[in-house]
């Protein structure tokens, strides 16, 4: 992997991010059609930081009620065992094992790249959050890589992948 300093365009704007931070031209059916974030209880438009603070807590605390928090230790991922593998054309199929809860294992399966890895059907998800960006006066560090033919990382993606990293993400 290469060090921050070799990396093109380290620490500097990321000129392709607006490519990825627009919706696709026409969005797919069956995409959800989700709530604004930024509107209160009440239905009222969240135009401030101090609001939009308020808000997330409130979200946060629903969730976390609805969720019923376990007590369980998570300071690190659950093993997942390879079962089974095989490669159909175009794709990776696993069937994995992992413990959902200490004690508890299931089975589930992965299915890597694709054509509907990654698809425009995300784009609702990720138009969702760019207004709270705006509302911090950030820029908005969030997009889709639609990868279309799976998950290889030609090298133009990864030098890409680099940039964005030195622009946004703090170390």
């Amino acid at each position: 992997m290469a060090q921050a300093a070799e990396r093109p365009g380290a620490k500097q704007d990321v000129p392709w991010l607006a490519d990825i931070q627009r919706p696709p031209k026409k969005l797919p059916a069956s995409a959800p059609r989700l709530s604004p974030l930024l509107v209160d209880d009440q239905g009222r438009p969240i135009a401030t930081l101090a609001a939009w603070k308020k808000r997330r807590e409130q979200l946060r605390r629903f969730w976390l009620d609805f969720l019923v928090p376990l007590e369980v230790d998570r300071t690190k991922p659950p093993t997942l065992q390879v079962i089974e593998e095989d490669r159909p054309e175009g794709v990776i199929r696993q069937q994995v094992r992992y413990e959902v809860e200490p004690g508890l294992p299931t089975e589930a399966y992965l299915l890597l790249g694709g054509d509907s890895a990654d698809g425009d059907q995300s784009w609702p998800f990720i138009e969702a959050v760019l207004p709270v960006y705006r509302l911090y006066g950030e820029p908005a560090r969030v997009g889709l890589f639609n990868h279309r033919k799976g998950h290889s990382v030609p090298p133009e993606a990864e030098r890409r992948i680099y940039q964005w990293f030195d622009a946004y993400v703090d170390r």
